[in-house]
C-alpha cells in the first residue's frame, strides 16, 4: 500500500501522573474536561486539543516530560491559570515573548510535568473577523452537508411557501442548465409538496417558454398548481405512464429530473426509460446520490447502506456512451447531485 493514501486521525501524548487523583483534579480545576475515564487512564480534552493521563510514574522521564498548548491568548490563560495552579502548590511565571516567536508561560503539573502555554507573537490573522460566525464558518464542508441534511433540508426549505426538499446551491444550477438550453418540457420524476416543481413552472414563466409533467405515485402532501403544469400520477415505470409521457414530449426538447425512487436498480430502470427522450445538447439529471458519499455512521439521515442514485449513474453510463457527467454544474462543490448532471452529447 502507498504510505500516501493513508490516513491518520489524531496523535495523542500520554501524560504520567505520579498521584493519579491528584493530576485528575488538577487538569479539570485549569479547564480540562474529562471525556472519559477509569482507574489509571482518562482522556482529557480543551477545544481541539487532547491528551491520556496516566497512573505511571518514573521521576526522571515526568521530570523530562513536556507539552506544548498552543491557545488565542497567553495572558488571558495565565490569568485564569495561575491563582488554580498555586492552591496546588504550582505558581506560574507571567507570560513573557520568546525568541522562538512565541509568548507564553510555563506550567508545571504536580507529577512534574511541563507545560508551555503560549500563542504566536505575530499570529495569522483568523479568516473570520467576527467571533459569532467563526466556528459557524470553520465547520468543514462534509460536516455542513450533514448539518443541512439533519437540520435544515426537511422542514425549512420552501419555495413559495412549498416545502422544497432540494439544496438550493442545486436549484440554481437548474435555473442556469434551462435557461442556457430552453426545453420544452421538463419531466419531473417524483415531486413530493410540489416546491421543487412551482420553482420550475415560474423558472419557465421567466423564461416565457416550457412545461412541467410531474410523475409522482403519490399526491398526498402535493400542493402544486400552475398552467405549465401537468400531473401525471403513477409509478413512472408503469409502460402506461412511459407511453403518456412520450406522447406528450413527441417532437418537443425533454430535460429529465429523476427524483423518485433512489434504490440503484430503479433510478437505473428510470434513466434507461426516459433516457431517449433528451436531445443532444440536452440534460437528464439524477438527484441525491450523495447518500452514496456519505456513511450511514457519519449521518443515519445522509448516508445509505444500500447502492443509491450515484450507483446507478455510474452503471447507466458504462452502458450508454450517449451522455456524459457535466463537472462544471458541481463548481458550488456542496451539490447532493454527484456525477447526476448527465449532459447527452451524442
Amino acid at each position: 500500500m502507498n504510505p500516501t493514501t493513508l490516513r491518520s486521525i489524531e496523535a495523542k501524548a500520554f501524560v504520567p501522573a505520579r498521584d493519579f487523583d491528584l493530576s485528575r483534579r488538577f487538569y479539570k480545576a485549569i479547564g480540562f474536561t474529562e471525556a472519559w475515564g477509569g482507574s489509571d487512564l482518562a482522556e482529557f480534552r480543551h477545544g481541539d486539543s487532547c491528551f491520556l493521563l496516566q497512573k505511571f510514574y518514573v521521576p526522571q522521564h515526568a521530570g523530562n516530560f513536556m507539552m506544548s498548548l498552543l491557545v488565542e491568548d497567553a495572558d488571558a490563560w495565565w490569568e485564569h491559570v495561575a491563582p488554580i495552579a498555586a492552591t496546588f502548590g504550582k505558581p506560574a511565571e507571567k507570560p513573557a515573548d520568546q525568541p522562538w516567536g512565541m509568548r507564553d508561560f510555563p506550567l508545571i503539573d504536580p507529577s512534574g510535568v511541563l507545560w508551555r502555554i503560549g500563542h504566536p507573537i505575530n499570529p495569522t490573522p483568523p479568516k473570520v473577523r467576527e467571533p459569532t460566525y467563526r466556528d459557524r464558518l470553520q465547520m468543514s464542508l462534509a460536516d455542513w452537508m450533514i448539518h443541512h441534511q439533519e437540520k435544515i433540508v426537511f422542514d425549512k426549505v420552501s419555495w413559495m411557501g412549498v416545502r422544497t426538499l432540494k439544496n438550493v446551491l442545486d436549484c440554481w444550477i437548474y435555473q442556469e442548465i434551462l435557461w442556457e438550453t430552453s426545453p420544452d418540457v421538463l419531466i419531473e420524476i417524483g415531486s413530493y409538496a410540489g416546491g421543487s416543481t412551482m420553482f420550475f413552472c415560474h423558472l419557465f414563466d421567466l423564461i416565457g417558454h416550457g412545461q412541467v409533467l410531474s410523475l409522482d405515485i403519490d399526491r398526498t402532501r402535493y400542493q402544486a398548481k400552475h398552467p405549465r403544469l401537468t400531473d401525471i400520477t403513477g409509478d413512472c415505470s408503469d409502460p402506461v405512464i412511459v407511453a403518456q409521457v412520450q406522447t406528450l414530449c413527441a417532437g418537443k426538447k425533454a430535460m429529465v429530473i429523476h427524483d423518485g425512487d433512489h434504490r440503484a436498480a430503479a433510478v437505473l430502470r428510470d434513466l434507461r426509460l426516459y433516457a431517449d427522450l433528451v436531445p443532444v445538447g440536452g440534460y437528464m439529471i439524477v438527484e441525491d446520490g450523495v447518500v452514496d458519499l456519505f456513511t450511514p455512521q457519519a449521518s443515519a439521515k445522509l448516508g445509505w447502506a444500500e447502492p443509491g442514485p450515484m450507483a446507478a449513474t455510474e452503471e447507466f453510463l458504462r452502458e450508454d456512451d450517449r451522455f456524459e457527467v457535466d463537472e462544471s454544474r458541481e463548481r458550488y462543490i456542496a451539490t447532493y447531485n454527484p456525477r447526476g448532471c448527465l449532459k447527452r452529447v451524442k
